[in-house]
C-alpha cells in the first residue's frame, strides 16, 4: 500500500437528512463526482476558508494608516501601563 493510500484510510462519519442527503448527492452527480469526493472536496474547501479568515483580518485603508501609525509612533506609556510592567518585572525578572 502506498504513503499516499495510507492518508485516505481514516473515516469521516456524518448522519443526515434524507433531503439533505438528495441534494448534495445531486451536485455531486452534476458536478461529475461520487458523493465521498465531493463532500470532501467541498469540506476541505470550507475548512481552509474558515482558517483564512481565522488566521487573518483585514482592515479598511483608513483602519490601516491608524494601525501603521500606532506600530511607527507608539503613544508613550500611561501609569497603568507602567504600573503592568511593573508586576511583570517582579515576577518574571528581566526575560522579555
Amino acid at each position: 500500500m502506498t504513503a499516499a493510500r495510507k492518508k485516505k484510510d481514516n473515516n469521516i462519519n456524518i448522519r443526515a437528512a434524507l433531503n439533505e442527503k438528495e441534494l448534495i448527492k445531486k451536485a455531486a452527480e452534476m458536478s461529475g463526482l461520487d458523493t465521498s469526493t465531493f463532500m470532501l472536496y467541498h469540506s476541505i474547501e470550507a475548512a481552509k476558508r474558515t482558517i483564512s479568515q481565522t488566521d487573518t483580518f483585514k482592515l479598511s485603508r483608513r483602519d490601516s494608516e491608524i494601525f501603521v501609525n500606532a506600530l511607527l509612533n507608539p503613544p508613550e506609556p500611561n501609569e497603568a501601563l507602567k504600573q503592568a510592567f511593573k508586576r511583570y518585572k517582579e515576577v518574571f525578572g528581566n526575560k522579555v
